[in-house]
């Protein structure tokens, strides 16, 4: 696989995140009794949540099996227009492993090498933050209706407001092979 495509899909990922979620009443049916947002209001507070995506092994595209954790944070301060929330992929677990991939170990490359290739088309987009070691940040804040009123998925919040999903109509991949992921929940901190 070539570092841009997976340059790309990640953008795309952050891009999908950014865009936030719709509205209705309805329940999600997993993990408990959720029902969706319908107002900005039950967004009030601090939310943090990950996920790890699994990577299968892919020995032709040098690909090891690995994982990619993605974090998310969200935070809401009652009578802020603004929603204040972030991303963070941590690359260190699959760079890890790529380096170990011994096509990578005979071409010499090294981890942080590996992560230079990766994060060079990053440090142009203003919107994207590479991190100190083997993370990318992304701000992902904006208006609340951004968070809202959105076609690419939903948030659903359960019934003791402990918890909060954030719902995709399509899974969210990396284009490794990964199955991706459909749903992330965000705990109230």
């Amino acid at each position: 696989m070539k570092i841009g495509k997976l340059i790309s899909l990640l953008v795309m990922v952050l891009v999908i995140l950014v865009s936030g979620c719709a509205t209705s009443g309805d329940t999600t049916g997993s993990g408990g009794s959720f029902k969706r947002v319908s107002a900005a209001n039950e967004l009030l507070g601090k939310w943090e949540g990950s996920i790890n995506v699994a990577i299968p092994a892919n020995k032709k595209g040098y690909i090891p099996k690995s994982s990619i954790e993605v974090s998310v944070f969200l935070e809401y301060i009652e009578g802020d227009e603004e929603i204040n929330s972030g991303m963070k992929v941590d690359m260190n677990r699959f760079l890890t492993d790529w380096v170990n991939v011994s096509e990578v170990k005979a071409a010499g490359l090294t981890k942080d090498q590996l992560w230079e290739m990766l994060t060079e088309e990053y440090e142009e987009d203003d919107s994207m933050i590479v991190g100190g070691k083997y993370y990318i940040t992304s701000d992902l804040s904006g208006p609340e209706e951004n968070f809202l009123n959105d076609t690419a998925g939903y948030f659903a919040i359960n019934e003791g407001r402990t918890q909060l999903k954030l719902v995709f109509n399509d899974p969210i991949k990396f284009g490794m092979g990964d199955s991706g992921f459909k749903e992330i929940v965000l705990n109230r901190k």
